[in-house]
């Protein structure tokens, strides 16, 4: 792949965003990335947004309890939520330049 596509960008997981002026932004992440790569990593953070909805729409069901739950189905939300946040840093290290590689690394999230 040709380095000259490639851009800098600025990732924050908390705040689910993907800046290109480090100036401006609070981020977690330093990434070098196409527009395509870029918009990947977008896409993972809006499927992890669907399952912590999930997760908040569960926890705000009172007639729901956890025990109520059929055994094997309690903690899946949780894991579906938990999966996507591991693509999402999979991804973010892919693409990540060396000094947010070896934050991700000490992290260990992977």
């Amino acid at each position: 792949m040709n380095m000259d596509n490639k851009h800098t960008y600025y990732v924050s997981v908390g705040s689910q965003e993907i800046l290109d002026n480090a100036e401006t932004a609070n981020f977690d992440f330093e990434i070098r990335a196409t527009l395509d790569e870029a918009q990947e990593l977008m896409e993972l953070f809006a499927e992890a947004e669907d399952k912590d909805e999930e997760l908040i729409s569960r926890a705000a069901t009172p007639y729901e309890s956890f025990e109520e739950i059929p055994a094997g189905k309690q903690d899946i939300r949780n894991d579906a939520y938990d999966d996507k946040l591991q693509d999402i840093y999979r991804l973010i290290y892919r693409y990540a330049v060396p000094e947010t590689k070896d934050h991700i690394e000490k992290m260990g999230v992977l």
